[in-house]
């Protein structure tokens, strides 16, 4: 009996010390995991820092967010509503392109405009293309819109599409909150403060982006039309996508508005998503709204945001 009770004490400690030991185990990792986390975190911090200090003495409201991970990274002003300008083509080719959305449309589908369709105060390769009208499949005109950031293209979908207001319902039954879709392109050509009708937060427009990216909105085929689009921009050469390296995959849309009487831009954007050599993607918007300075300035601060991001994701080891 003695010897048992002896080998019972022994087990007992055996299976205490592992317990004990498992214990100290976890301790460490989760101290590993909390010092890790801290980390990120002062590095998120760092960036922001680095971008306020970037943006000091712009006469501009500048707001930014980048998102990966499916954590917002970076976020300055990013729950402040602004104009979206041609931004909001994006939410439209959306709401035009996804099955439940309620157009009714799909990339083959064929729209007939006229003449009557085509202003000519408002930029339009496409008017410029067929000045007496036409019949085009809504991927063409999607790829108007996004490219090259067509004004008549973005209404003849948006027509067909049920109006802004189709749009804007498609935006807030997703649950993405902060975006307000009022009005055409034609409409924000009528007078300048039309311009501030369509409004978005850049954490919103990331968050939809990166939902797009995922394969939360589209069927793959649509989502496909959407991103090569966005690839294939021609608008965007000044801005996010300025400063990254060739290696580097990225896609945008931008959004520029018309001066006020006092020299005041209502918004210069850009929405872009990023995807390195290493697999990383992350989403990221500048909007650069009520700005007093010049285009190039305005475009400058974009990329410069930009090449700061990217500095941050690659310097991360």
């Amino acid at each position: 009996p003695a010897a048992r009770a002896e080998k019972g004490r022994c087990s007992r400690a055996v299976i205490t010390y592992h317990m004990i030991a498992h214990t100290i185990k976890r301790i460490v990792c989760l101290g590993c995991l909390s010092l890790a986390a801290a980390d990120m975190s002062a590095r998120d911090r760092a960036l922001e820092k680095s971008i306020r200090t970037f943006l000091r003495d712009r006469q501009a409201t500048v707001a930014v967010a980048v998102l990966s991970d499916g954590r917002m990274i970076a976020s300055i002003e990013g729950k402040t509503e602004l104009p979206t300008m041609s931004v909001f083509k994006f939410y439209q080719a959306l709401a035009v392109l996804d099955p439940a959305g309620g157009s009714g449309l799909s990339p083959d589908s064929l729209l007939s405009f006229g003449e009557n369709q085509l202003p000519r105060d408002t930029h339009s390769p496409l008017r410029d293309s067929i000045p007496q009208g036409g019949t085009l499949a809504v991927r063409d005109l999607i790829r108007y819109a996004l490219i090259v950031s067509d004004n008549n293209a973005c209404d003849i979908l948006l027509a067909a599409a049920g109006g802004p207001e189709a749009v804007d319902r498609y935006v807030r039954r997703q649950g993405i909150r902060g975006v307000t879709i009022a009005a055409t392109e034609q409409t924000m050509h009528e007078r300048f403060e039309n311009q501030y009708l369509n409004r978005t937060t850049a954490e919103a427009a990331v968050r939809m982006l990166k939902r797009l990216d995922t394969g939360g909105l589209l069927p793959a085929e649509r989502r496909k039309l959407v991103e090569e689009a966005m690839i294939a921009s021609r608008t965007g050469s000044r801005r996010i996508r300025s400063v990254l390296p060739g290696d580097v995959v990225a896609g945008d849309k931008t959004g520029s508005s018309l001066r006020s009487a006092e020299g005041m831009t209502a918004a210069d954007n850009d929405l872009a998503f990023v995807r390195l050599p290493d697999g990383t993607t992350y989403y990221m918007a500048v909007l650069v709204a009520n700005s007093f300075e010049d285009d190039r300035t305005n475009e400058a601060t974009i990329a410069g945001i930009s090449r700061i991001v990217y500095d941050y994701f690659v310097e991360r080891e």
